[in-house]
C-alpha cells in the first residue's frame, strides 16, 4: 500500500463512508445531494491517493475490500474528532458574553498580555477577559485548580505538568542590566569575568535554571559567585534598585525595553553572561480559549521578541 505526499481531503473520506452507509452510490449520492458520477469520482480520487481500491464494485451492493475495512474506522475516528471540534467552536462562537481568566506572569503582563487583551476585546465586543498576575509555580497551580482558564509566563525550570498543554510562543532573552552609570558599561569599559565577580548584584528568587547558569560560569572561570546584596520576588522592586544603585542585575530584555531605550539602563556586554528561554502558553488539556484571544497573544509575543530583538541589535551597532 502506497500513500501519496498530497493528503487525503475530508470530503472524500465522507463520500467513501456515504456509500458504506447507503450500501451503494445511488442512495448515497441522493442523499448527500450531489450526482452519483460526482460521489464515484471522489471515491476513485481517494483510492488513487492511497493506491489501493478500497470498495469492491463487483457486488450488487459496494462493500469495502481489506483495504477499506482497514480504512473505514479511522475515518470515523477522523471525521468524528474534526466535527466534535467544529461543534465546540461554534458553541463558543455563538456564546453572548464570555469571561476568561487570565494568568500572567510580571514578565508577559509587562508587554504581550496588555497589548492582545486589548486586541482581542476590540476584535470581539462580547469578550470579557480578567488578568491575574502572579509567579509561575502559583500561575500554574492555579490553573490545575480550575481557577484560571489559561496563563503565559516565562519558563525557568523545566519541568512536566501532568493535566496541562504547553505552547511554547517564543524565546525570550536574559541579559546583565545596570543602571547607565556604572562603570562597567561606560565607553571604552572592558568587563570581564572578575570584575562581574567583585560587582554588587540584586537577583529575583525565581530565577530557576537561569540563576544556575549565571553561577555555573563564575563556578567554570575558578571564580566564587558572588553573593547578591538583595534578592527579591519583585521585578518592580528589581528595576527601582537599578534606578537609584551601581547593582548589576539578571533581567529579562522585555522587562527593561523602555529604560533601556531612555538611555536609564544599559547592558554589559558579555557573551557569556546571554541566556535564553522560552515564553510558554498553559492550557488544561481539552480546553478552547476564544480563538480572538489566542491568535492576539501569538501575534503580540511574536511582535514584541521582533521589535526587542531589533532593538538591542541597534544598541549593540551603537
Amino acid at each position: 500500500m502506497r500513500v501519496q505526499n498530497r493528503a487525503m481531503e475530508l470530503r472524500q473520506l465522507r463520500d467513501f463512508l456515504a456509500v458504506l452507509d447507503a450500501r451503494g452510490f445511488t442512495a448515497a449520492a441522493r442523499h448527500a445531494g450531489k450526482s452519483q458520477q460526482a460521489l464515484s469520482k471522489s471515491v476513485q480520487g481517494l483510492e488513487a491517493e492511497l493506491g489501493v481500491q478500497l470498495l469492491d464494485r463487483q457486488q450488487r451492493v459496494p462493500g469495502p475490500t481489506a483495504f477499506g475495512r482497514l480504512l473505514e474506522p479511522h475515518a470515523r475516528a477522523a471525521l468524528g474528532e474534526i466535527e466534535a471540534f467544529a461543534t465546540a467552536l461554534r458553541r463558543l462562537q455563538a456564546a453572548g458574553a464570555r469571561t476568561v481568566r487570565l494568568g500572567a506572569s510580571p514578565t508577559a503582563a509587562a508587554g504581550v498580555v496588555g497589548e492582545a487583551v486589548l486586541s482581542a476585546v476590540q476584535r470581539d465586543p462580547g469578550l470579557q477577559v480578567t488578568v491575574l498576575t502572579g509567579v509561575r509555580p502559583r500561575l500554574l497551580a492555579d490553573l490545575v485548580a480550575g481557577q484560571l482558564d489559561l496563563c503565559i509566563c516565562l519558563d525557568n525550570v523545566d519541568a512536566t505538568h501532568p493535566g496541562l498543554t504547553r505552547e511554547v510562543l517564543g524565546q525570550q532573552a536574559y541579559r546583565v542590566v545596570a543602571n547607565a552609570t556604572h562603570p562597567l558599561v561606560q565607553p571604552g569599559a572592558r568587563p570581564d569575568l572578575a570584575a562581574l565577580a567583585a560587582a554588587g548584584w540584586v537577583l529575583g528568587t525565581g530565577l530557576g535554571e537561569i540563576e544556575q547558569a549565571w553561577r555555573a560560569t563564575f563556578t567554570r572561570a575558578g571564580l566564587p559567585p558572588p553573593a547578591p546584596l538583595l534578592t527579591t520576588s519583585s521585578l518592580e522592586f528589581c528595576r527601582n534598585v537599578l534606578r537609584s544603585s551601581q547593582l548589576l542585575s539578571v533581567l529579562p530584555l522585555q522587562l527593561v525595553e523602555t529604560e533601556l531605550d531612555r538611555g536609564e539602563f544599559a547592558l554589559v556586554e558579555l557573551p557569556a553572561f546571554c541566556w535564553k528561554r522560552p515564553l510558554a502558553l498553559y492550557l488544561p488539556h481539552g480546553a478552547l480559549p476564544p480563538p480572538v484571544l489566542m491568535e492576539s497573544l501569538q501575534r503580540a509575543v511574536a511582535r514584541e521578541l521582533r521589535l526587542s530583538g531589533a532593538a538591542r541589535a541597534g544598541q549593540v551597532r551603537r
